[in-house]
């Protein structure tokens, strides 16, 4: 139970941490139906600079849409690369 308190922090402090960084780019991809997908989909939608997609989830979502997650991927390093990479 303590350790999984101490996760639980961290998890809230790199949230929080997150909401502050305008200059860090970031990806949000939301897995739909998801089982976390309520609790992160309200943490990322604190975070400034974020691109958001959705992707199917009917198990594991890296794994049920693989080839869509390999794109939204590619096109956000490619799109932060273009606008001049990361401060």
């Amino acid at each position: 139970a303590i350790a999984s308190r101490r996760t639980l922090r961290i998890v809230d402090d790199y949230s929080a941490w997150l909401a502050t960084t305008q200059h860090l780019p970031k990806l949000y991809l939301h897995a739909e139906p998801g089982f976390f997908a309520p609790i992160n989909d309200a943490h990322s939608s604190t975070w400034p600079n974020v691109t958001r997609h959705c992707v199917k989830d009917l198990h594991f979502c890296q794994e049920d849409d693989a080839d869509t997650i390999g794109q939204h991927i590619a096109r956000f390093v490619d799109d932060v690369h273009k606008s001049g990479g990361v401060p």
